[in-house]
C-alpha cells in the first residue's frame, strides 16, 4: 500500500449549467481592455429563471452626429437568457456615451440603465421607461438593496422652480418604486459618496497620512468607522447594505491592504 498525504486535493467545482456564449456574439476582451477600469461585462437576474447578460461589442462604432468629441461612445449588447435551458429570449443593442457603470438591479425585479444624461428602467422584455433626464447628470447608482436610486447632478448654474442653488453639485436619493425625492446631499466637488439606504460613507484627512472613514445620513451625527494610515487616498466601496470595503496604500513594501467593516464600525476581515 502506498502512503498518502493527509491533505486531500480540492476538487474543482462542477457547474450546474454551462451556456455557450459564442452564438450570442460574445468575444473575449483583450487583457489591456479588461484592465482599463471600464465596465464591459455584467450578469444580473430579473428573477430565478431570467438572466440578463450585457457585454461590450467588438465592432467598429460609428459616432452619432450629435455626440461631441468628449464622448467615449461604444455599443453594449444585452441578452436575456433562460438560464435553465440556455435559450435566448430577447436581445437589444445600447449605444452608450462613456465607460462608467451603466446597469444596476432594482428590488422591483427591474433594472436601472444609464445612457448619457438619461436614466431608464428596464423590464424583462428590455422595454425602456424614462426615469430621469438631466443635462448635469455626472453619476448614478442604486443602493445594494435596490430600494433607492442615487443621482449625481451638476446644479451650480441651474435654477429649478425659480430657485437657485448655493452649491455646485448634489446627490439626490430617490425611492426606486415611486421615484419620489427622499433627500438631497450637497457636494462641493463631483465626487459621489458611497451610498446605502441608511446613509453614505466619506473620507476625511486628519493629519499627515491619517484618514478617518465615516458613515451616516446627511445632517445627522456621523459614525466613525475606522482610522487608516495610507499614502494614497483610501478607496471606500459599499459591498452590501450594511458593509464597507476600505482599501489603503501601506507605507512599507509598497503593498495595498483591503479591510471589511460593518456600517456600525465592526471590523470583519483584512486582506493584502
Amino acid at each position: 500500500m502506498q502512503a498518502t498525504s493527509g491533505a486531500t486535493e480540492a476538487k474543482a467545482p462542477v457547474p450546474m449549467r454551462s451556456i455557450d456564449l459564442e452564438p450570442l456574439g460574445f468575444r473575449r476582451l483583450s487583457p489591456l481592455r479588461s484592465r482599463d477600469g471600464s465596465f464591459q461585462l455584467t450578469f444580473s437576474f430579473f428573477d430565478e429563471d431570467l438572466l440578463l447578460m450585457t457585454f461590450e461589442g467588438s465592432e467598429m462604432v460609428r459616432r452619432l452626429k450629435n455626440c461631441p468629441p468628449t464622448h467615449d461612445d461604444r455599443i453594449v449588447h444585452a441578452v436575456v437568457i433562460d438560464w435553465k435551458s440556455g435559450r435566448l429570449l430577447r436581445r437589444a443593442d445600447w449605444y452608450l456615451h462613456d465607460r462608467q457603470q451603466y446597469l444596476w438591479p432594482l428590488a422591483s425585479g427591474k433594472m436601472l440603465l444609464r445612457r448619457g444624461d438619461a436614466l431608464l428602467e428596464l423590464d424583462q422584455n428590455l422595454a425602456e421607461t424614462l426615469v430621469l433626464e438631466h443635462a448635469g447628470l455626472f453619476w448614478a447608482s442604486a443602493t445594494p438593496d435596490g430600494q433607492h436610486i442615487a443621482t449625481g447632478l451638476a446644479v451650480g448654474s441651474a435654477k429649478e422652480g425659480g430657485k437657485s442653488h448655493s452649491h455646485k453639485y448634489e446627490i439626490r436619493l430617490l425611492d426606486a418604486s415611486s421615484l419620489s425625492l427622499l433627500r438631497t446631499v450637497p457636494l462641493d466637488r463631483p465626487v459621489p459618496p458611497r451610498l446605502t439606504g441608511a446613509g453614505y460613507a466619506d473620507t476625511v484627512l486628519k493629519n499627515g497620512w491619517t484618514w478617518l472613514i465615516r458613515f451616516g445620513a446627511d445632517g445627522q451625527l456621523r459614525r466613525d468607522i475606522t482610522r487608516v494610515h495610507s499614502s494614497c487616498i483610501p478607496d471606500v466601496e459599499v459591498s452590501g447594505e450594511n458593509t464597507l470595503l476600505i482599501g489603503r496604500c501601506t507605507t512599507a513594501q509598497d503593498r495595498y491592504v483591503m479591510s471589511s467593516f460593518s456600517t456600525e464600525g465592526q471590523f470583519l476581515w483584512p486582506d493584502r
